[in-house]
């Protein structure tokens, strides 16, 4: 999964939640468990004031989405949408102006892009294609809306609507290799889009490259593309001040790659991070810290994973705080801009944590 947006936004994507319950824990965290629902995605609006969620049930002969909404604050339930037969959300994003949420994803109809009006719990437009999207996500400035788009085998390519018009979508660019993750930049002046190519050798076995193209969004072009990758896993994600750029390298003990984009437009750092797999990662509001979520061996349990958080300096390249936050591994995170308030997300559960104010504050670690 996507799957989530920027610092800005957390999507929690989820089935019916007659089942949740909240849990209290001495440290600092409040947690959500959703009985019988596989989370996808987690996400939180700008504002930092709404929670979406979708996902499946664990029934596998049961595929039908839902999509709901909370108040952060209060955790009360305001939107709740159970899509039709054989149907699946598989990109979320809030509006900019926390008015509106983005969905995309396919029924018995076909491929769909879905813009919601949740306070008043009805859908605004509808965009119907001949192409499966995933990852939607608005620009941070609200003017434009993208995706990236599988024509089934005619290629991939990424999508570009412009939000006044909502009309046919610009086509940015369209290649063979699979794309399946795109991000804006904060000042929404480039779009970044996560690719992977399959190569065939001699022998007939298969290697993959993944690499990252960046889109110059007045320009309409590929404007850099960011090589060296196995493949890209998980998400990707530009600092605050857009000057870095953080991707997943796959593979067991993936290192996370750190893109100098402001400058050099190259990879400056590269951390080993968990040594199974990692999936997310995200900047603290200042630049100077990443927190990572993913999954790693469980002390003492052979054979046994857990989902933990890494927080790494940037400055020093050191490991600095590892927690376990899950019993799966943590496929979604949102850091709020204030670095207090962090949410994770598993197949289960989502938990709330507020972490110590002097985590990220002390210069010296």
């Amino acid at each position: 999964m996507s799957y989530i947006s920027s610092l800005r936004i957390v999507v929690v994507l989820l089935f019916l939640g007659s089942n949740l319950t909240a849990v209290n824990s001495a440290w600092s965290q409040e947690s959500f468990v959703l009985k019988g629902l596989q989370i996808d995605l987690v996400a939180v609006s700008p504002c930092e004031k709404y929670i979406a969620a979708s996902g499946t049930p664990n029934d596998p002969y049961t595929a039908v989405g839902m999509l709901m909404i909370w108040e952060k604050a209060t955790r009360k339930e305001i939107f709740r949408h159970r899509m039709g037969p054989m149907s699946r959300i598989s990109g979320v994003c809030f509006s900019p102006d926390g008015k509106h949420l983005a969905t995309d994803g396919s029924d018995v109809d076909g491929y769909f892009v879905v813009i919601w009006d949740f306070i008043n719990k009805k859908k605004v437009t509808v965009l119907r294609n001949d192409v499966m999207e995933r990852s939607v996500t608005y620009s941070p400035d609200g003017k434009y809306l993208a995706c990236t788009a599988d024509a089934e085998g005619d290629g991939y390519e990424v999508l570009l609507w412009d939000t006044g018009k909502l009309e046919n979508p610009v086509r940015l660019f369209k290649q063979n290799d699979f794309m399946h993750t795109v991000r804006f930049s904060n000042d929404s002046k480039y779009l970044a889009c996560a690719c992977r190519s399959r190569i065939v050798n001699g022998d007939d076995s298969v290697t993959t490259e993944g690499y990252i193209r960046v889109v110059d969004i007045a320009n309409r072009n590929v404007s850099t593309t960011f090589r060296g990758f196995k493949e890209i896993s998980g998400s990707i994600m530009f600092s605050s001040d857009d000057k870095l750029l953080a991707a997943i390298n796959s593979g067991q003990g993936a290192p996370l790659q750190i893109i100098d984009f402001g400058g050099k437009r190259k990879t400056v750092t590269t951390l080993t991070t968990h040594n199974v797999f990692t999936l997310q990662a995200i900047f603290t509001s200042d630049s100077k810290w990443v927190v990572v979520g993913g999954s790693e061996s469980a002390p003492g349990k052979k054979g046994e994973n857990e989902g933990t958080v890494q927080i790494w300096n940037l400055d020093t390249k050191i490991l600095y705080k590892k927690f376990k936050a899950h019993d799966f591994p943590v496929s979604n995170m949102f850091l709020a801009r204030d670095n207090r308030t962090l949410i994770t997300a598993d197949v289960n559960n989502v938990k709330v944590w507020t972490l110590p104010a002097e985590w990220f504050t002390r210069q010296e670690r």
